[in-house]
């Protein structure tokens, strides 16, 4: 494969689906453990401790939560599609 092949490969359709399926599934976690660390804890909890009750590096968190604020919003948002 040269080097112009390399560069435009694309992930086929059924493993970007089971990417994004996988990914979803680990937000549902991250928002899951979140949302009992801040229920047990209050808002003010470290996102070291949320990682750390999720069984993930620290680093994993922005990379689904860039701030805590979104992460709260998250938080808020899917509690708002619970209740509806």
């Amino acid at each position: 494969m040269g080097v112009a092949a390399a560069r435009t490969w694309s992930m086929p359709a059924g493993l970007r689906a089971r990417c994004d399926a996988g990914a979803a599934t680990y937000r549902d976690h991250l928002l899951a453990v979140a949302g009992a660390a801040i229920t047990e804890q209050g808002v003010d909890v470290s996102l070291r401790d949320i990682a750390r009750g999720a069984d993930v590096g620290l680093a994993t968190l922005p990379r689904h939560f860039p701030t805590r604020e979104a992460l709260l919003e998250a938080l808020l948002h899917s509690s708002f599609e619970e209740l509806t």
